[in-house]
């Protein structure tokens, strides 16, 4: 099977090659013919394009020819155009010294008649408008030049107005060099015609040109194509490979590759059913050797449970003798700090199995109270608690401190906390009170006062030169 498969390999590969040169030869063949076909259109255009500008000759000798025509018509348009300019200013002239003359004897026509119409006014006593000289005897002669020199003057512009509108047609001469020059542009402008369709003339022989030079280049790849097509052909046929025969020793094979894979399979079942069995018999014996020690710790952890148990019943016992017996010692100091914060009002502080505190009046149980009030009943069991600590411990705490407990008291009741806190000072060495209320610095023997400086969020003591002295004394108090 490897030596056909060997052989397999190398008869695909040989019949891969003789297909793709195949159909690479199929290609070159139909690139051919769409050369061909259009070489055939394009020689087509280019003798339709060339017979009516060349005839028979050469494009190049046609181009030649046209750029020769084409320059002497530009040297005629050149030259013609400098004549015209030339003659259209000389009549430009003509015509503008005309009009000049006209308007300078026009306006001399005009004062003479102003003359005239000054001396219809006058008599023989007034002065000549010319001479300034009395007229007298010659008034009439005056009169009569000034308006024969009037008539003369209007006739000239009569004239002159003549001649100017004569000459402003143009002359002949400059309308024949108009359109001499007009007719010279056509000329050149058909020239540069001719020669921009025999460019294009040119542009079809070179593409006719690139046409024939692809298909000489696809000629010669056809046929070192097909030279290699047959080659491959060659090769494929030596190699002698036969599909039938591959196929029944492939069918052969894979036979007997599946035998020995059915054969594999039931090792590998039997094997595994045997490593499970090893496997479930070393687990027991792990299992069994666990479950020794597990028992061991059981055994063991009885026996600590029931000491634990035992403990927790004692302890528990314990609690609850010392709840028992501290409970109504707290609930007489509270009483006693509630009656003295309250001036009397309520006498007595009840306190359940979990020290929740109830007040008493009038040896009723209140079980509404207001805000302050709850504020003064936390306060009391708050203090109770501390003087039951001081006293169990058998001396004096060395601390107390107390914050914000004046917020929801009046006046009177601050002031009995205050008194109250100063009975206290056999039990505590230090009582600090922390407030924001200004009227309780005048019930403490000494004040710190911190501020809080806004600007740089900094805070500092008051009185800074004295602060440290002051520091000193309340925490010695």
């Amino acid at each position: 099977m490897q030596k056909l498969e060997e052989l397999r390999g190398r008869f695909i590969k040989e019949r891969d090659t003789v297909h793709a040169l195949q159909v690479r030869v199929e290609e070159r063949n139909k690139r051919l013919q769409s050369l061909r076909d259009s070489s055939i259109v394009v020689a087509d255009e280019l003798r339709r394009a060339l017979k009516p500008l060349a005839g028979d000759r050469s494009v190049d000798d046609v181009l030649t020819e046209i750029k020769r025509e084409s320059s002497r018509a530009k040297d005629t348009i050149e030259k013609a155009t400098l004549e015209l300019q030339r003659r259209e200013v000389s009549w430009r002239e003509e015509v503008s010294t005309l009009r000049a003359e006209r308007e300078a004897v026009a306006r001399q026509a005009e004062q003479v008649a102003q003359r005239v119409r000054k001396v219809e006014t006058l008599d023989t006593g007034g002065e000549c408008p010319t001479c300034s000289q009395p007229l007298g005897e010659t008034f009439e002669a005056v009169h009569n030049h000034l308006q024969s020199e009037h008539r003369e003057l209007a006739g000239r512009v009569d004239e002159l107005l003549i001649k100017e509108r004569e000459r402003e047609v143009p002359p002949a001469e400059i309308a024949e060099h108009r359109e001499t020059l007009r007719a010279t542009q056509r000329e050149l402008e058909r020239l540069q015609t001719k020669a921009n369709e025999l460019l294009q003339c040119q542009q079809l022989e070179q593409k006719l040109a690139g046409i024939s030079a692809d298909q000489k280049a696809n000629e010669i790849d056809l046929k070192s194509a097909e030279e290699n097509l047959e080659r491959a052909k060659k090769r494929s046929a030596e190699i002698g490979f036969s599909e039938d025969e591959y196929a029944r020793e492939k069918g052969a094979h894979d036979a007997a590759q599946r035998l020995v894979e059915v054969v594999r399979l039931q090792r590998v079942r039997f094997e595994g059913e045997v490593n499970t069995q090893a496997a479930l018999v070393a687990r027991s014996e792990s299992d069994l050797v666990r479950f020794d020690e597990r028992q061991s710790e059981v055994e063991k952890l009885r026996r600590e449970v029931r000491l634990f148990d035992e403990c927790d019943r004692i302890v528990t016992d314990f609690r609850k003798y010392v709840n028992t017996s501290i409970r109504p010692r707290m609930a007489e100091l509270a009483s006693e700090y509630l009656t003295d914060l309250t001036d009397g009002r309520y006498s007595a502080v009840e306190l359940g199995e979990d020290f929740t505190p109830t007040v008493i009046e009038d040896g009723e149980a209140k079980r509404v109270i207001s805000g302050g009030e709850e504020d003064i009943l936390n306060l009391c069991m708050r203090i109770a608690l501390s003087h039951m600590l001081a006293e169990r411990a058998g001396q004096s705490f060395s601390l107390l401190m107390l914050d914000e407990v004046f917020g929801s008291l009046d006046e009177g009741r601050r002031s009995n906390v205050l008194a109250l806190l100063e009975k206290l000072r056999r039990r505590f060495e230090q009582i600090v009170i922390i407030t924001h209320l200004d009227d309780i610095k005048d019930g403490v023997q000494h004040l710190i006062q911190v501020e809080y400086d806004e600007g740089d969020g900094s805070a500092r003591i008051a009185g800074e030169a004295d602060a440290g002295l002051e520091l000193e004394m309340a925490l010695n108090v």
